[in-house]
């Protein structure tokens, strides 16, 4: 369903960031960027409404597993889920 195309990764000043596209079925949706700054990812959205459907996509995924830090598992977010899009396209 999503998918991300045309990632550049670069050397932030807390890490490795990155630009890409983030596509549904085919279609751009948003412009992406993690500055690797400690802050939130910032998505610019192409149309009304895309927001709404990738954080609902995010929520369907499978919660991260914190069990090794004794915590409950908690559920994914868009930041997560980009990155997780992120690390499958690398």
């Amino acid at each position: 369903m999503y998918e991300v195309k045309s990632v550049k990764t670069f050397m932030g000043t807390e890490g490795y960031g990155y630009n890409c596209n983030l596509y549904r079925d085919g279609k751009k949706v948003a412009e992406v960027t993690d500055t690797a700054d400690g802050g939130s990812v910032n998505f610019y959205w192409e149309a009304k409404g895309e927001a709404e459907a990738f954080r609902q996509y995010a929520l369907a995924l499978p919660k991260i597993d914190m069990s090794k830090w004794g915590m409950a598992d908690v559920p994914q977010d868009i930041d997560t889920a980009i990155g997780g899009l992120v690390d499958e396209y690398e």
